[in-house]
């Protein structure tokens, strides 16, 4: 369930919105739907720069696990009910300063089911990705920061 915070419309100015998304995934889990479904299942649910990414690590499904989980994540910070989201729509992408979700046009339509009159240029992203070899599991954490009018809703 998304912990979301929207203040109380008081006019017509920019308020925040913010919602958060966690979630934990096996590590083993992804490992056997990967040896399963083999590249089908990479390209249905990975980006082509996470595939890239998480196959030249040394441990990949490590990485794809962490992955998984921040698309998870990213549901999370939506209402319920909203459209489902297709998790090759949404992918981390690293930069120097770190980890960003990089979210594609159905995303965007999503997002719009959180605050409706934001533009994604508006919209900002963090995810925190974390995975454990002994524990056998990834973690994601993704905080979703965006700007709405402040106007009454219907």
């Amino acid at each position: 369930m998304s912990k979301l915070y929207r203040p109380e419309p008081t006019g017509d100015r920019l308020v925040p919105v913010v919602a958060t998304g966690i979630d934990v995934v096996a590590i083993d889990r992804i490992a056997s739907l990967r040896d399963q479904y083999g590249e089908p299942f990479d390209e249905r649910v990975f980006t082509d720069a996470e595939r890239d990414y998480c196959t030249r690590r040394a441990r990949p499904d490590e990485h794809f696990a962490a992955r998984f989980a921040a698309k998870e994540a990213f549901r999370k910070t939506l209402p319920e009910p909203s459209p489902s989201v297709p998790l090759h729509a949404v992918g981390v992408v690293r930069h120097a300063h770190g980890p960003t979700l990089e979210v594609s046009e159905d995303g965007w339509s999503a997002l719009a089911t959180v605050a409706p009159t934001t533009s994604p240029d508006a919209v900002d992203t963090a995810v925190s990705l974390t995975h454990d070899r002994q524990t056998g599991v990834a973690a994601a954490h993704v905080t979703l920061l965006a700007l709405e009018t402040d106007r009454p809703r219907a």
